[in-house]
């Protein structure tokens, strides 16, 4: 059978194949641990295999995983002998050459405990003093104990004194400083407990005088941490380089090296000596990884090899692959097809497999019941057998058998099980939580499924002592109950590590994330864990101990975070929860969000190349600081009282988004920051501006200092540079005036105790009942929790008044003032103060007396701004002033215009979530109602964000009774569209669900808006289905959803008469999107 489908693989293809020695092999389209290439990353990989009696040069050769030639990937110079394999990363990173260094030995070692040394060492002599440096970008060692790093010898006698900084493995995860003081003694060892985390491993040794000092680079602080300081006094020259060792006979360690600097000079590679004394042969080599500029499919496609004449050699289809099985020729060379689990790269193809063994399929699906239950497995094939567990372990054949018998569950239970089958891949492990007669609980709940070697295992376990600060993974089940009284509302495999930073060693109780990723099965978690948010996409989830709250209200950060997400500041959004490991109760936690690159892109429709995200001292978590290096730069050396610059300024930065985040921090009186606990972010995707986001604010909100008296004055017992920046920006008298309006009107809406206590008080509410447990299960978790929760909400009584009283102090101001308005229903329209709507104000309209505010009229559609109905105001729609008195009455004055315009240009048509299959972004649709041509030229369209702003480009008109489309991506809308040919674009930022669609004149005069949303009563047909939300007739009111519909046509009706009105014929024709039903013959349904 496989070899007709080869057969019939090469008829469709329409190919012939030239006889050739060189075949590909193997390939890995699923990698996860098979085989890591020299980024320590786990790119797919292709095996060729040279099944010749001779060597191959490869020159000009050519892989493709499309029958192209011209396109195709150009091997490099390259020779594969007889009988021998080459391996090509299918990595899309499209390199020959990285600049690595290779170097590999075996032998003893170089260890703590021997008095000799084996080694193989590179290097140089030099005298007096010096400072070298070098990164490991991988390192590989059978054993354990290998080391690879920076060694400083007086000689190459095995037993010389030395002194060496060196990497382990990954797994094993720390530095090693290795040195022997005198000739012949043991050496001794400074161990460095910092995470190692390849390919970014840098070690360092300096000598001044008579001392060597080794250091270690630390990513989070982009600065070298001195590990030892040696005395050292051999004046004459000595040997320095760089070594690595294994520890057991027989099997190599293998180390790449990157960029060898000696007193600031680059050394090359090449100009070391080489000395090694570990009896076996060893290579060193300029390392050439060859990575092709394409990645293989998960879901299976065809390879194609040419040689250098553009002949087809070989060719191989694979199909869907499962994590790290790969899928090659048995036996090597031949033309039978297998699975391969473990795979085997650069080795014979050995132990096939011809089938995937089902998944246990369990008769009770796990949940939470009130009594015990008898479990079996069902539909197992005759030639399966299914093995399981009931301690949480990872079953494996010596585990118990299933033969029939019901298992019986009188207990809560994590019933683990796997199938086995002849010639078979196994199947992965399935697990299930069985909670039986448990308490139940209000809060959802997450239950974590872990062997137990990989929490508690001395090597590998996340939880052991001596792993705690380790970048340790171990993979885990999880399953979410919204309820204890459900079946799991989401379940999947995920990567599991420990979170946090001192909370690890601080409290019992530990923080972890859970991490999608493919080789688990999910490369993303795909659920609403959040209700709020408007995505239900995430990459990972943190499941928290609260930090520095634990042992207080254990909802500080949470609750901060969800002030912050109301005032649109980016932030973790929270959630409480209750964690089971292994069925046993662990506590009440936190569930977050994880603040980082993914999230970001995530949320904000990003791609990650162009994210730029930085945190605290600058330290880069993805892209480049260059570009906030200079700002800062920028602003430090500049006078920004001058208007002129300070644009330049405005250009780079969201001052909103940086006034509100300013408000917020300051208001929250968290006590370390902004010395730390910052991220910021920008990215040429969305409007190349830097905003902040907010995130551990454990230590505020009152917990543990005198919140009256930290304030503003934070900023000038601070020398780090965000105070340094906000120093100099509030030099400009206009930010001034905007930061102390954002903090008035900010305290008299989403700060305004009328928000926040109520806020607070329903997710204490949500805690009540659990706090009792969490007490009980972990000692000195949540004390005092009820007195706790009234501070807090203590501090949101008083915080407002203290804040602002430190303000005037800090700028020497009169006082406040309070804008009052006599009518509480102004016809006709209303106004804004700070930018803030009337209607949003919870307590008093407050300005700071002496400073300028902005006062806003805003009139409905058909009225027009008459006057302030106070005497001393001008009558302008648009006032910027500065009040003295300690109060404003307003009464403000609408009239209907005499000659109302009818809408001309509307909304009628939105694409706000199209579906995976049509890639075209987001558009609307405008349409002109009127009988003549308008002229757009300069209109603004926005979304509900109004820095969203899209400018419609000048010369820009719509004819009578004609569609303009806006469209977030030109390329996309144009590749998903090709007929029509009315747009303009690309706005850049994406639509929401819910969202505002807002257009404007170039007066900046409200034309049209809509508030849509994907929820009833709107029609939730187009919300992620690919089919738009298109208007029932143009004079509709197109604010009613009664009025608004999923369209009838897949991919709707951009730039033509929508599709109520269009039949299918007429729109293929008009469009260029064809249909096709199937089944075909059509059955009992078909779909369009």
């Amino acid at each position: 059978m496989r070899k007709f489908i080869f057969i019939l693989f090469l008829l469709l293809f329409g190919f012939s194949l030239v006889n050739s020695q060189v075949i590909i092999n193997e390939i890995c389209s699923s990698n996860a641990e098979s085989l890591l290439d020299e980024d320590y990353e786990a790119s797919d990989w292709i095996e060729l295999y040279n099944s010749g009696d001779s060597p191959v040069r490869l020159k000009d050769w050519r892989i493709y995983d499309k029958n192209n030639f011209a396109k195709a990937w150009v091997l490099p110079d390259t020779i594969i002998n007889a009988k021998s394999y080459l391996i090509l990363f299918a990595s899309d990173k499209n390199r020959i050459s990285s600049g690595n260094y290779l170097i590999e030995a075996g032998g003893q070692g170089a260890v703590e405990w021997a008095k000799d040394d084996y080694f193989h060492y590179e290097y140089l002599k030099v005298a007096g003093d010096f400072d070298i440096s070098v990164k490991i970008p991988f390192f590989q060692s059978e054993f354990l104990f290998g080391l690879a790093g920076l060694m400083l010898r007086d000689s190459l006698n095995s037993s010389s004194s030395y002194i060496s900084m060196n990497s382990q493995i990954q797994r094993r995860g720390s530095y090693f400083c290795v040195f022997r003081e005198e000739q012949g003694g043991v050496p001794a060892v400074i161990h460095a407990s910092q995470p190692i985390q390849f390919p970014n491993v840098f070690v360092r040794l300096k000598r001044q005088g008579d001392i060597v000092s080794s250091y270690l680079y630390q990513k989070n602080s982009m600065d070298w941490f001195s590990y030892g300081k040696f005395q050292y006094k051999n004046n004459d020259s000595v040997y320095l380089g760089i070594a690595i060792s294994g520890t057991e006979n027989g099997k190599l360690s293998k180390g790449l090296f990157k960029d060898l600097v000696l007193n600031g000079d680059t050394i090359s590679f090449a100009k070391l000596s080489s000395f090694n004394n570990t009896g076996q042969e060893f290579n060193k080599r300029f390392y050439k990884e060859l990575h092709t500029n394409f990645a293989l499919s998960k879901e299976g496609e065809a390879l194609f090899l040419w040689n250098s004449k553009a002949e087809l050699v070989d060719s191989l289809t694979f199909p869907e692959l499962k994590t790290d099985v790969s899928y090659g020729r048995y036996p090597n060379g031949e033309n039978e097809f297998a699975y391969f689990y473990p795979s085997t790269p650069s080795s014979e193809n050995a132990n096939p497999c011809y089938a995937f063994a089902e998944e246990p399929e369990f008769s009770i699906e796990a949940g939470w019941y009130d009594a015990g239950f008898s479990l079996t497995f069902l539909n197992i094939k005759p030639n399966e057998t299914v093995y399981y567990t009931l301690n949480s372990s990872e079953p494996n054949e010596n585990s118990f058998l299933f033969e029939g018998n019901p298992i019986e569950i009188g207990k809560t239970t994590i019933v683990r099980a796997k199938t086995y089958a002849k010639n078979s891949v196994p199947s992965q492990t399935v697990s299930k939580s069985y909670f039986v007669e448990e308490n139940t609980h209000k809060l959802p709940i997450v239950s974590v499924i872990v062997d137990s070697l990989d929490l508690w295992q001395n090597e590998r376990g996340i939880m052991n002592p001596s792993n705690i600060f380790k970048k340790l993974e171990v993979m885990a089940d999880f399953e979410f109950y919204e309820t204890s009284k459900t079946h799991p509302n989401f379940s999947g495999k995920a990567g599991m590590k420990l979170h946090g930073g001192a909370s690890r060693s601080k409290y019992p109780q530990k923080s972890f994330s859970l991490i999608a990723k493919s080789r688990y099965g999910l490369p993303k978690f795909e659920y609403t864990f959040f209700k709020d948010n408007n995505y239900e996409t995430y990459d990972k989830l943190l499941i928290r101990n609260a930090g520095g709250d634990w042992g207080k209200a254990f909802l500080r950060d949470g609750f901060a975070c969800k002030l912050a997400l109301q005032m649109n500041l980016g932030a973790s959004n929270y959630r409480p929860a209750v964690l089971y490991i292994n069925g046993e109760y662990f506590g009440l936690q936190n569930l977050r969000e994880r603040i980082d690159d993914e999230h970001i892109s995530i949320k904000y429709g990003l791609s990650k190349n162009n994210l730029n995200l930085i945190e605290d001292k600058a330290v880069p978590l993805c892209g480049s600081r260059d570009s906030y290096l200079k700002l800062l730069d920028f602003i430090e050396n500049n006078d920004m009282s001058n208007p002129d610059l300070f644009k330049q300024v405005e250009k780079l930065v969201d001052l909103k988004s940086l006034i509100n985040y300013f408000v917020f921090r300051i208001w929250s009186g968290i006590t370390d920051w902004p010395d730390y606990n910052q991220k910021f972010w920008s990215s040429s995707d969305y409007d190349g501006k830097w905003r902040w986001v907010v995130y551990d604010s454990d230590i505020a909100l009152g917990n543990n200092f005198n919140y009256i008296n930290y304030s503003l004055f934070v900023l000038k017992d601070s020398t780090k540079m965000f105070s340094k920046m906000m120093i100099k920006l509030l030099e400009n008298e206009q930010f001034k005036y905007d930061m102390l309006n954002g903090f008035a009107g900010i305290f008299a809406t989403k700060l305004h105790k009328s928000n926040s206590i109520p806020l607070l008080e329903s997710i204490a509410e949500q805690l009540k009942d659990e706090i009792p447990s969490q007490q009980k299960r972990w000692e000195g978790s949540a004390l005092d929790w009820e007195n706790e929760v009234r501070a807090i909400k203590e501090f949101l009584l008083e915080r407002n008044y203290s804040v602002l009283s430190n303000l005037l102090t800090y700028y020497k101001l009169n006082g406040m003032g309070e804008i009052i308005c006599e009518s509480s229903n102004i016809e006709g329209g209303d106004f804004k103060l700070h930018g803030i709507e009337r209607k949003d104000f919870l307590g008093s309209m407050k300005y700071f007396q002496g400073i300028p505010v902005m006062l806003e009229a805003v009139p409905k559609q058909g009225y027009e701004f008459v006057s302030w109905g106070n005497p001393l105001l001008p009558d302008s729609s648009r006032l910027r002033i500065a009040f003295d008195s300690a109060e404003v009455v307003l009464n403000p004055i609408f009239k209907l215009k005499e000659n109302p315009e009818e809408r001309t240009i509307i909304f009628n048509e939105i694409m706000y979530k199209s579906s995976k299959d049509l890639k075209c972004d987001d558009w609307v649709e405008l349409y002109n109602t009127a009988e003549e041509t308008i002229d757009i030229s300069n209109w603004i369209f926005k979304d509900d964000d109004d820095k969203h702003i899209f400018l419609i480009p000048e010369g820009t008109s719509v004819k009578p009774k004609e569609y303009l489309v806006l469209c977030e991506n030109e390329e996309s809308f144009s590749n998903s569209y090709p007929n029509v040919k009315n747009y303009i674009g690309s706005f850049s930022f994406g639509l929401g669900r819910p969202d505002i669609v807002r257009l404007f004149d170039a007066s900046n005069n409200l034309i049209d808006s809509v508030a849509y949303s994907h929820l009833s009563p709107w029609d939730e047909n187009a919300d992620g289905t690919g089919f738009s939300l298109e208007l029932d007739k143009f004079i509709s009111d197109n604010n009613n959803p009664a009025n608004w519909y999923a369209a009838h046509i897949y991919g709707g009706t951009p730039g033509e008469l929508n599709s109520e009105q269009v039949s299918v014929q007429e729109f293929e024709a008009s469009s260029g999107i064809h249909f096709s039903c199937y089944p075909n013959p059509l059955s009992d349904y078909s779909t369009i």
